[in-house]
């Protein structure tokens, strides 16, 4: 299991930041899909069906109930778009001839098969839930050694590709929510009722966290493995 300093600091960060942009809703970044997502290359996990309905239950039926509330429009994982835990990102070329034989190459790597392999059936604790500027994250703080050994793995067979991984240091996470529009009537009240809901739930996780369990792992653009509506 990884260390919590790192990551402790690291999710302090990303949360500290995201309630100061609460505080002024005007700061708030609505969902827009890069543009490079479909360029992208993306390994990501999927989690068995007693892992998703757990999440379903106790954290996003529960942002379903603050979206309506609240009338904050989100995208909410599981529904909007897939549920998973990002492995390792890499950002490829822009040129089309290029990206195109990389793709192919990363996608029939069998070093990187084997890493991907590897992942299935590992259980990972999620904790902490964190509220970054547009998006609601659930974060773990025990990474296991096997998701951290095959995310090292995955990152340098890319490099030996010729595309550069992109940075995932004290960080294993799963994306609950993006908010997707912050602006209409009681713009102003939203944020502050909207962090201190998310404030209470994080508690709730927190005291018991929940543990889920790879059950796929998969490999693509990360347009195609986020299938957003």
């Amino acid at each position: 299991m990884s260390k919590f300093g790192g990551i402790g600091r690291k999710y302090a960060e990303i949360d500290l930041d995201g309630r100061k942009t609460l505080e002024n809703p005007g700061e708030i970044e609505g969902f827009q899909s890069p543009e490079n997502w479909e360029s992208n290359f993306n390994v990501v996990a999927e989690f068995d069906a007693e892992s998703r309905e757990e999440i379903e239950s106790r954290i996003l039926s529960k942002l379903k109930e603050i979206e309506a509330e609240l009338r904050l429009p989100l995208l909410i994982a599981g529904r909007d778009f897939a549920l998973h835990t990002t492995v390792q990102l890499a950002s490829q070329s822009e040129d089309p001839e290029r990206q195109k034989r990389l793709f192919e190459e990363l996608m029939s790597d069998n070093k990187i098969s084997a890493s991907m392999d590897s992942m299935v059936g590992v259980p990972v604790e999620y904790k902490y839930i964190l509220i970054d500027k547009g998006n609601v994250l659930l974060g773990s703080v025990d990474m296991p050694e096997a998701i951290l050994k095959a995310r090292e793995e995955i990152g340098k067979n890319y490099e030996l590709k010729g595309v550069k991984p992109v940075s995932y240091e004290n960080i294993l996470h799963i994306t609950l929510a993006r908010i997707t529009d912050s602006s209409g009537e009681g713009k102003e009240a939203v944020p502050e009722e909207y962090r201190n809901r998310l404030i209470k739930l994080r508690h709730e996780i927190s005291s018991q966290p929940i543990t889920v369990t790879i059950d796929r792992v998969v490999r693509g653009h990360t347009s195609d493995l986020l299938k957003i509506n």
